[in-house]
């Protein structure tokens, strides 16, 4: 239960007044002491009643850090961790920078627990910072654009990453949004939209060589559903010496040469 209503209490406490503890000045130094010799449990005691206590402190964003990695890297808990970072943000928001910063580690572990409703929104938070980049911009619809696939809301997705290739940035993060856009159109079955949309990516100029592989291998797959034989094999060959997985690629190609026989 403690755990559960952490967030509850941190925020209480970002609203409480100064209060005054003398007993509770060497928190920090005796938190930092515990942590370090792996004291968890006594560490984020002791973090916590330093955020109680010292409210215009400059290492409170240390101290929201460390407790961030207690829930996240120690106890495992994803839950607290979403919960903290909201925290965080609520008194680092308006900071340039660390606002990014929470709303990234928001985002990504919001995915990767499958709460893509949770996602999308603060994803969608990033896209509206004023210091979000065009770049910043391109990877929150790109991240968007995946949410919305996983939640079967096929037209958003579409949707975000339209948005994100019509995007001023530089060639290679252009590449990332075609490229995402192609897997979401081979995805619902839309095979000639897919095979326009990797041939603009093929283009590319100085496209890296993990990205062209990933290409490579989706173009070919389009072709194969195309009934472009031949092509989808020269693909495959093409990166047989690239692809992080040569013996995969050497099975889709035995089976592809069968199939020509």
């Amino acid at each position: 239960m403690k755990r559960t209503l952490l967030a509850v209490l941190l925020v209480t406490i970002l609203a409480s007044g100064c209060t005054s503890q003398p007993e509770a000045e060497d928190d920090l130094v005796s938190a930092r002491k515990a942590y370090v010799e792996r004291q968890y449990l006594e560490a984020e005691r002791l973090y916590e009643r330093y955020l109680k206590i010292h409210q215009q402190s400059p290492e409170r964003w240390e101290v929201w850090n460390k407790l961030y990695e207690l829930a996240y890297n120690v106890r495992n808990n994803s839950q607290d961790a979403i919960e903290l970072l909201e925290a965080m943000f609520l008194e680092f928001g308006d900071q340039a920078g660390r606002a990014k910063d929470i709303l990234y580690r928001l985002g990504n572990l919001s995915m990767d627990t499958r709460n893509m409703e949770k996602a999308i929104e603060v994803w969608q938070r990033l896209l509206n910072l004023p210091e979000s980049t065009s770049v910043d911009q391109a990877r929150a619809y790109r991240n968007i654009g995946e949410a919305y696939l996983y939640t079967g809301d096929y037209d958003l997705a579409i949707d975000a990453l339209r948005a994100c290739v019509e995007l001023k940035v530089d060639d290679l993060e252009h590449a990332r949004c075609l490229y995402d856009l192609a897997q979401t159109q081979f995805y619902l079955e839309n095979y000639d939209a897919a095979e326009k949309t990797l041939e603009q990516v093929i283009q590319t100029p100085n496209l890296d060589m993990e990205l062209h592989a990933l290409v490579s291998l989706l173009l070919s797959d389009v072709y194969d559903q195309l009934g472009k034989t031949r092509q989808s094999i020269s693909l495959l060959e093409d990166i047989l010496g690239t692809y992080p997985n040569p013996m995969a690629i050497e099975k889709r190609l035995e089976y592809l040469r069968q199939r020509l026989k």
